[in-house]
C-alpha cells in the first residue's frame, strides 16, 4: 500500500494572537474518484475560537465522514449541527460549544464497539470512554465544511482533537 503524504501548504504561527495553517493529504487519491483533503485551521486566542475548514479536490461528488473526538472528561449534548460542551476544572464548571457543518448529518457516539468509536486512549493498552461526533454526507470540490469550537472560559479544557478526523468512505 502507498502511504498518504501530508503536506503543509501554509503556516503562520508563532507568538501571534491569531495563528493559521493549512495542510493537505493525498490519502484518498487511490480511490475510484481520487480526492485530496485540505484542512485550514485558524486559532483566534483573544476570541477563544478555533475554526477548521475542510475542502476537497475531487472530480466528482464523494461520500464523506467527518469525525471530531472529544476528551473523556467533557460531556457533549448534540442538537443537530451544534454541540454544547461541559466539563469540570476543580469545582468550577466550564462551557463551550462546537458549531458543526450543516451539510452533514451528525450523530454522537460514546464507547461503542460496533463500530469502534467514542474511546480515548491515554496510553497503550488503556481505553477510556469518550465521545465522538460523526458527520456523514457527500462532498465535491465545491464543498466547504466549517467547524467552529468556541471556549468562552479562560481555562484550558481537556479537549482532544487528533489526527485527520475526516475521511472519505
Amino acid at each position: 500500500t502507498t502511504q498518504a503524504r501530508p503536506r503543509t501548504v501554509t503556516c503562520d504561527v508563532g507568538h501571534h494572537p491569531i495563528q493559521a495553517w493549512t495542510a493537505e493529504r493525498d490519502g484518498y487519491v487511490r480511490l475510484s474518484t481520487p480526492t485530496v483533503h485540505r484542512r485550514s485551521v485558524t486559532l483566534d486566542s483573544p476570541g477563544r475560537r478555533l475554526t477548521v475548514v475542510d475542502t476537497f479536490d475531487t472530480a466528482a461528488e464523494v461520500p464523506l465522514q467527518l469525525w471530531w473526538h472529544v476528551g473523556p472528561d467533557v460531556q457533549v449534548d448534540l442538537d443537530g449541527a451544534r454541540a454544547a460542551l461541559t466539563w469540570q476544572v476543580g469545582r468550577d464548571s466550564r462551557l463551550g460549544k462546537i458549531v458543526l457543518p450543516d451539510a452533514l448529518a451528525w450523530t454522537s457516539h460514546g464507547a461503542t464497539v460496533d463500530p469502534v468509536s467514542g474511546w480515548y486512549s491515554p496510553r497503550f493498552g488503556r481505553r477510556v470512554a469518550a465521545t465522538s461526533l460523526v458527520g456523514r454526507g457527500t462532498g465535491s470540490s465545491a464543498t466547504r465544511l466549517v467547524t467552529v469550537l468556541e471556549l468562552p472560559c479562560a481555562t484550558r479544557p481537556p479537549i482532544f482533537v487528533r489526527r485527520w478526523p475526516c475521511c472519505i468512505v
